[in-house]
């Protein structure tokens, strides 16, 4: 601590002094350091895009003095700094250039950038610039984010659509990463987005780019590991459209989606390869799998064909993923004749598969259509799937056969080797929960949750079931009702006016995973 903090402390009252210097020498001492609890892809299946800080010793301190302050509490709109109670801007001062604070429970801004730019010890941003608003039929003068918080959804995205555009793009930023912990307004039509200012561009690339480097303090984007949508978007098509040259720096922003080819034509060709490769590894692998295939048709590298390749090989653990021989001979006719013979040589490679066949496989409709190994799959593992009607397999206490009830949003499938003998059965819920068991049995050989697959058999088997299980079945026509047996009149009435049968549109069902 120096003189300032100091002289700051002592105008606080006694008990909350005593409670803020306690807290301030113990994040000195701190050496946990300001990162996410979670990491992005701490979870299967999850991408941890936000998440509190690491615990400090400093955490219940900082509380202990707020509370004996009578802080204001975090659901109450963020105060106006000019208008805080003495005592309340002494502590907001003192915490207004230190990072990795929890104050998540208090109204104040969650960054020290945002602190400081609060209080006036910086030059104010966009949100900190005074509107003029109309609220309850009066004419009102705040700060941006104060107004918007004031405002609520309707007439807040208003006010923030009538800024101009750079405007709206660097207030969006300091919204998205909460430091005034007022919802960001929407930006619907990010795609047509043109904002000609080279200088404020690059200037908030570098200050985004500065928030997210490596080792730089969590706390000061409030957790993000990512860029908040659309973010991203909007940041590097109008760097691209305004015509600034892509500083290789700038390159980890790149987004994936349906304009990123715009995107990486703006990059210098030695880095796109890489910055693609950077691009996709936020992204799950199936996305990955997918965008990585149609980008490589257009900026082929053999930094990306590797990077595709490594992904394809671990596509067996999820049925999101496309086949892996099927996708790397995709591969390999995009990136055209040279590195295409690069991932041929992969695939030749590889061993071969068991020669394993689909022969049967539907959406049933009863238990009647499946065979007597898939009923007795389904007697375990329908107790814990459900139709409107209730559980598809109800079992008795006293040890009873299962009793079958309607079954919904069930694939079959028979899986023969071959020779044409059966060899496994399987049943999927919604396309994405189930097993695959030995035929004629219980015993299973591959679980299916929420489409990622493990497996007690060798990988190339596995391999080979990941293929047949990726084609879902034909779908159904819906079985027509039983029309009731004709009856004569007892008497002649004219026949009730029915209303019209109003036709609805169906979406078709999908006989191939989409990736």
């Amino acid at each position: 601590m120096d003189a300032h903090d100091e002289a700051l402390l002592a105008e606080l009252p006694k008990k909350v002094g005593k409670r803020m210097r306690k807290a301030l020498v113990a994040l000195e001492a701190c050496t946990v350091p300001d990162e996410p609890s979670i990491a992005v892809d701490a979870y299967a299946g999850l991408k941890i895009e936000q998440s509190p800080g690491k615990a400090r010793d400093s955490d219940a301190l900082f509380a202990k003095a707020f509370s004996a302050a009578k802080y204001p509490e975090f659901d109450e709109v963020l105060p106006v700094a000019a208008k805080l109670d003495p005592v309340h801007e002494q502590l907001a001062r003192l915490v207004a250039h230190r990072t990795g604070i929890a104050l998540h429970e208090w109204a104040i801004p969650q960054t020290a950038w945002a602190r400081r730019r609060w209080l006036g010890i910086d030059p104010p941003g966009v949100l900190d610039r005074e509107v003029e608003y109309t609220r309850k039929e009066k004419v009102r003068r705040a700060p941006l984010w104060r107004a918007l918080a004031k405002l609520g959804d309707e007439a807040g995205e208003k006010l923030f659509a009538a800024l101009p555009a750079m405007d709206r793009l660097e207030a969006l930023v300091d919204l998205a990463l909460e430091a005034y912990r007022v919802e960001a307004p929407s930006w619907d039509d990010w795609e047509k987005v043109r904002i000609d200012e080279p200088a404020r561009l690059s200037a908030l690339a570098d200050r985004v780019t500065a928030l997210y480097a490596e080792g730089a303090p969590s706390s000061e984007r409030d957790g993000h590991s990512t860029l908040p949508w659309p973010i991203g978007w909007l940041l590097f098509l109008s760097l691209v459209r305004a015509g600034v040259p892509i500083e290789e720096r700038w390159d980890w922003m790149l987004p994936i989606g349906p304009l990123t080819a715009e995107c990486v034509a703006a990059i210098a060709e030695p880095r796109q390869g890489q910055a693609i490769v950077n691009a996709l590894k936020a992204e799950f692998p199936s996305r990955a799998l997918a965008s990585g295939l149609e980008l490589a048709k257009q900026f082929p590298s053999q930094v990306l064909a590797d990077h595709l390749m490594e992904l394809a090989d671990g596509a067996v653990h999820s049925l999101a993923c496309p086949a892996r021989r099927g996708y790397l001979a995709d591969l390999a006719a995009a990136v055209g004749p040279e590195l295409g013979a690069h991932v041929q040589k992969r695939l030749a490679a590889l061993p071969p598969l068991p020669a394993l066949r689909t022969k049967r496989s539907l959406y049933a409709r009863s238990v009647d259509e499946l065979t007597a190994g898939q009923r007795l799959q389904l007697a375990v593992l329908g107790q814990g799937w459900e139709t409107d009607a209730g559980p598809m397999v109800t079992v008795a206490e006293d040890g009873a056969e299962p009793v079958f009830g309607p079954i919904e949003f069930v694939s079959a499938f028979e899986i023969v080797d071959a020779e044409g003998a059966p060899a496994y059965e399987a049943l999927l819920y919604m396309d994405e929960d189930g097993a695959v068991c030995e035929a004629g049995t219980t015993r299973s050989v591959m679980y299916v949750s929420q489409e990622n697959l493990s497996w007690n058999v060798p990988d190339d088997v596995a391999e080979a079931l990941h293929g047949l299980l990726q084609v879902a079945p034909k779908p159904r026509k819906k079985a027509a009702p039983k029309k009731a047996a004709a009856k004569k009149p007892t008497a002649k009435k004219a026949p009730p006016k029915k209303a019209p049968v109003r036709k609805t549109a169906k979406k078709p069902a999908r006989t191939q995973r989409t990736v």
